[in-house]
């Protein structure tokens, strides 16, 4: 019998904490809260119980490496706990040093880290950056390189930052990241002209650095296919990061799991929001990992009863994307199944 929900990456939220205040952050309602142990070892179990097997867990938050000592524990126990999973670590980098960076090699976790261009734009949108941060990020990204570390970039992009769209990438095109994620800021307003210079740049750097930057878009699966699932604090579990932008309310009115007294699934609440992805998803017989971000945005539209995320022009921007994406044979060789979020 299939599982009640399929995922090929499961994110886990350790921590709301974080030492940045990103302008386009859309982690909203954080209440400096960190995941238990014993939550995720919780967790665990029920995966186990509904028969799901994920591929790859990803460490995120808040910052993870605010929370060392649990981030570890974390890692040690999906090492023994599910060992044929890959893991890897979302992170700002500004706290990695020698010793954390030969843990994550000795446990074989990939790194992405998110830096979006040259030390201003970086400083002005990711507020709390500093240039001796800056330049202490750059020597751990030296360090991992000569370590081994697989390291990739999310590079977010502002409509205000279009005149430098080119020279950021270029900037980080240089550093030793694996793999660099263009993501256009998701609760910026994006003008007619913002969008015609992203796809003209986005075209730009896709033809010329084509090895450079992420492109598993491009590969289609089934509408119905997995989801990704979060698991935040204080325990909630939701389908996608679009959720990480609602209230606490609805955060817990949403999750698909309830832990107490032994974690269950709510299966009211995953009949509801297999409806809301099946009226807001593609009609199309494939669909592309963006094309499940923009109906997660669409879903939570309609959630909050709001338009905070613009989703028709994602919509627009990931479709170019992605047909860029797929002019490179090189991202879509047969046989590739690694997708390039993190730690390819």
């Amino acid at each position: 019998m299939p599982p009640a929900i399929e995922s090929s990456h499961i994110f886990l939220y350790v921590t709301e904490k974080c030492n940045l205040a990103c302008r386009y952050c859309y982690f909203r309602d954080k209440r400096n809260r960190s995941l238990s142990l014993e939550t995720i070892r919780g967790f665990i179990f029920f995966l186990e119980k509904e028969g799901m097997k994920p591929r790859r867990f990803i460490l995120s938050g808040g910052e993870p490496l605010l929370v060392w000592p649990l981030t570890k524990k974390v890692i040690s126990f999906l090492k023994t706990a599910v060992p044929k999973a890959e893991i890897g670590l979302q992170t700002n980098g500004l706290l990695l040093d020698a010793p954390k960076i030969a843990f994550l090699k000795t446990n074989k976790v990939n790194l992405e880290i998110g830096l979006d261009g040259l030390p201003a734009t970086t400083s002005a949108w990711r507020r709390g950056t500093t240039n001796a941060s800056f330049a202490h990020l750059v020597e751990m990204l030296l360090l991992c390189r000569l370590a081994g570390l697989a390291v990739n970039c999310n590079m977010t992009v502002h409509p205000q930052e279009m005149p430098r769209f080119r020279h950021n990438f270029l900037f980080l095109a240089q550093l030793p990241f694996g793999k660099i994620d263009v993501t256009p800021a998701a609760f910026a307003a994006w003008d007619q002209a913002g969008r015609r210079t992203f796809k003209q740049d986005y075209a730009w750097i896709a033809k010329k650095y084509h090895a450079k930057i992420y492109a598993g878009d491009a590969r289609r699966f089934s509408p119905q296919g997995a989801w990704d699932l979060s698991l935040h604090p204080h325990g909630y579990l939701l389908p996608g990061d679009a959720f990480l932008c609602l209230p606490e309310k609805l955060k817990q009115e949403f999750s698909l799991i309830q832990f107490s007294p032994q974690p269950r699934l709510n299966t009211k609440t995953l009949a509801m929001l297999k409806q809301l992805y099946q009226r807001f998803g593609r009609k199309e017989k494939k669909q592309t990992y963006r094309d499940y971000i923009v109906s997660s945005f669409k879903i939570v539209n309609d959630l909050t009863g709001k338009t905070g995320i613009d989703w028709k022009t994602f919509e627009e921007l990931f479709d170019f994307m992605t047909r860029v994406n797929r002019q490179d044979p090189s991202e879509t060789k047969k046989g590739q199944t690694n997708d390039g979020r993190i730690g390819e």
